[in-house]
């Protein structure tokens, strides 16, 4: 048997509470950055789920369960890894019994972000220092639904609470965007974002696809798709979203050419060459509605949707099953910014990837398509998905500055369907600020806040200020 020895430990070194003042930050450069130059910024998060007709209404929820839990995929996937009956996930069980069964999953988190935005979201929002398990789930509960009862605090409330300057919802293209304004008041500006997905006619039927059966010609599928896109521009849109699989490929053809295809997809006769071909026609010609508009595209790459068809039928279509796909054909990427490039038709763009062995790739790809006079035409985005998280926001941040400029980060998102996960941005923040700090401390970068604060505030909030800002 081995021979155990007691660990030895300098009588000066003491054990950091966990979640105290200084999380995340490993060094008095750190912690004076983040204090000073970050914490207290505004927050834009431009890409999010949240329901705009429940921050119109400033809607209250019922309990922690409600507010917290039952729509956040990111959770769902957690408990089903943990081997949680999915009755108790997303099935007709009561708010209580799925809030019971999420509690003896969070010790089990660890190492996965959802530890630390749960814990984060407890604290800040509730008061709750102690790590939610089976044991004081009940006391959690209770405690944060009287607190929801006395404050009467509601959505609206909750992006005061986060002092959110502006968000963009993720809206299909049939959703009517009248709610935006009600939303919005002198303190907060909600605005819709296009979700274009549908208007690719991708292989799933949806209520977009099945208006496409209703026209006449692939004429008259443009005039009613840019329609929308007007309606959604004199709503003050400023982003459009549109998800690229690993599999996507791009096809220059002429719209004189797709029209009998586009006549076979109503028929169904479509060939998966011929998907491709219309895809890419009708791709080319959305990102040249934008460019016209001056919109902002983001482009989430590599998610594989189609995975379990029991899961898609038991939750939907974003139900949290979703995996990682392969690294993206760059090829066909180059291919279709070429051509929108020479056509004067090349919106700005916002790149995403699920895959971080595309990082260095993304990176350099924002330097291979420029524009006289526009910083950061092509930027890439935040570390999306999966890699929000501690080490991989570090290697996404490292390869941005090394092989881009860490000055064109548009900023931090939530990417949530909750208005608790807005603790996000301070985790982003803080991870960023430990980051610089650490190159401080080695002589890397000079300690000068000329040169420091003003890239702070362009990386948590004034490059997606910008982003958003009115057209001229």
């Amino acid at each position: 048997m081995l021979k155990q020895h007691p660990v030895k430990r300098n009588s000066k070194t003491k054990i950091r509470s966990f979640l105290d003042e200084r999380f995340l930050l490993q060094s008095l450069s750190a912690e004076r950055l983040y204090y000073e130059f970050a914490k207290n910024q505004p927050i834009i998060d431009y890409h999010n789920h949240l329901s705009v007709a429940a921050i119109a209404a400033n809607r209250r929820a019922d309990n922690i369960a409600e507010l917290w839990l039952l729509n956040d995929p990111y959770k769902h996937r957690a408990m089903r890894l943990a081997g949680v009956p999915e009755l108790f996930i997303t099935g007709k069980t009561p708010p209580k019994e799925k809030f019971l069964h999420w509690a003896k999953i969070v010790p089990k988190t660890i190492g996965n972000p959802l530890f630390h935005w749960s814990c984060l979201e407890l604290k800040y929002c509730f008061g709750i220092e102690d790590v939610l398990n089976a044991a004081n789930a009940e006391s959690i509960w209770k405690k944060c639904n009287e607190i929801l009862r006395s404050s009467r605090r509601g959505e609206r409330d909750w992006l005061r609470f986060w002092n959110v300057e502006s968000l963009c919802t993720s809206d299909d293209p049939l959703n009517s965007v009248a709610a935006h304004r009600l939303a919005s008041n002198s303190d907060l500006r909600v605005l819709p974002s296009f979700r274009g997905d549908t208007l690719l006619l991708t292989n799933y039927r949806n209520a977009w696809s099945d208006y496409v059966y209703s026209v006449r010609s692939l004429d008259d599928y443009c005039t009613r798709a840019v329609d929308r896109i007007d309606a959604f521009d004199k709503a003050g849109c400023r982003l459009a979203d549109h998800s690229l699989d690993s599999g996507f490929r791009f096809i220059s053809v002429k719209k004189s050419n797709v029209k009998k295809i586009f006549a076979q997809f109503q028929q169904g006769l479509a060939t998966p060459e011929n998907a491709d071909i219309l895809r890419s026609f009708l791709f080319q010609f959305f990102c040249s509605e934008y460019a016209k508009r001056h919109w902002t595209l983001q482009l989430h790459i590599g998610a594989v949707r189609q995975t379990s068809d029991r899961l898609r039928h038991l939750t939907g279509l974003t139900g949290g099953y979703a995996c990682m796909g392969n690294s993206v054909d760059v090829a066909s990427l180059c291919r279709l910014f070429n051509t929108l490039e020479k056509e004067k038709q090349l919106p700005n763009i916002i790149l995403y990837t699920l895959n971080p062995s595309d990082n260095a790739l993304f990176a350099t790809f924002c330097g291979s398509f420029t524009e006289d006079g526009t910083a950061g035409k092509i930027r890439f985005g935040p570390a999306w998905w999966y890699n929000d998280f501690d080490n991989a926001i570090r290697r996404h941040l490292i390869d941005l500055a090394g092989y881009s400029l860490l000055n064109n980060f548009p900023g931090m998102t939530t990417d949530s369907r909750s208005v608790l996960s807005f603790s996000r941005h301070d985790y982003f923040r803080r991870i960023l600020c430990d980051l610089l700090g650490e190159q401080i401390e080695r002589g890397e970068i000079p300690n000068d806040d000329e040169l420091l604060a003003p890239l702070l505030e362009s990386l948590c909030v004034g490059n997606a200020r910008a982003i958003l800002a009115p057209k001229t």
